[in-house]
């Protein structure tokens, strides 16, 4: 059934051009068998019907990216990133170029929370963020995890905290990684601050092959890039930035 409102957008000049296009089309196919006005109604109709089609797809691709999308930093969630990460793994492989797994822990966040209110935790998280997108190309992926959620559906990954980030680096080798860091998000960071302990792992072309699948292959690379950043915190000074690379 056509609504009201479906019935007004209708009338609009751009969507007026669709309704005489239908006419035309129902014309060629019924002749003078139909009326002028009931031509014109079954038109109405039918272009209101293909406005709710895409209102509908509008609302869910909308839905989706509220879905994969943090609230506070607009950078992807977990959900998002680990979809995009295996897609990007195989688009790597056939490329037969390297990519590496970044994950990031902001050090003292509980702490800033505890002292100076949640409100200056969220801008320093937003911050990081910030980072992230400067210091990083179009083509790179960053997220936030949501607070306390597996890397994995199954739920044997690392859990990832409201303090952790993670980040994608396309036809990056332990180079690019060493250079992204020295050069562009550690000054970022010491100028704003920012006490980062970082772990990354590059995979290789060849790495994508290891296990069952690209995403067996890349839930163990996260686990790497995990434990990288754990001993980066664990042996490092946490008042300093610090990364740790690995290959898988």
């Amino acid at each position: 059934m056509t609504t009201p409102l479906e019935v007004k957008e209708s009338q609009r000049p751009e969507i007026r051009t669709q309704v005489d296009k239908e006419n035309q089309r129902i014309r060629d196919n019924y002749g003078s068998s139909l009326g002028e006005s009931t031509i014109t109604s079954i038109a109405r109709a039918n272009v209101a019907k293909t406005i709710r089609i895409h209102r509908l797809r509008d609302q869910r691709a909308e839905a989706i990216k509220r879905a994969s999308t943090d609230p506070l930093t607009g950078l992807l969630n977990q959900e998002g990133f680990n979809q995009i990460m295996v897609v990007e793994a195989i688009k790597a492989r056939k490329r037969n170029k390297p990519m590496a797994v970044v994950f990031l822990d902001l050090n003292g966040l509980k702490q800033i929370n505890d002292t100076q209110g949640h409100d200056a935790g969220n801008r320093l998280i937003q911050s990081v963020a910030e980072v992230l997108i400067k210091t990083t190309r179009s083509s790179d992926v960053a997220v936030r995890p949501a607070e306390e959620q597996s890397t994995s559906e199954d739920g044997n990954g690392a859990r990832w905290g409201g303090d952790e980030f993670g980040l994608i680096l396309f036809d990056s080798d332990v180079a690019g990684v060493a250079e992204w860091w020295v050069q562009r998000a550690f000054p970022e960071f010491e100028r704003r601050g920012i006490s980062i302990s970082a772990g990354a792992v590059v995979l290789n072309p060849e790495d994508m092959g290891r296990y069952k699948s690209i995403k067996d292959t890349m839930q163990a690379g996260l686990e790497k890039a995990d434990s990288a950043m754990y001993r980066a915190k664990q042996f490092g000074d946490q008042s300093m930035n610090q990364i740790r690379i690995t290959t898988f």
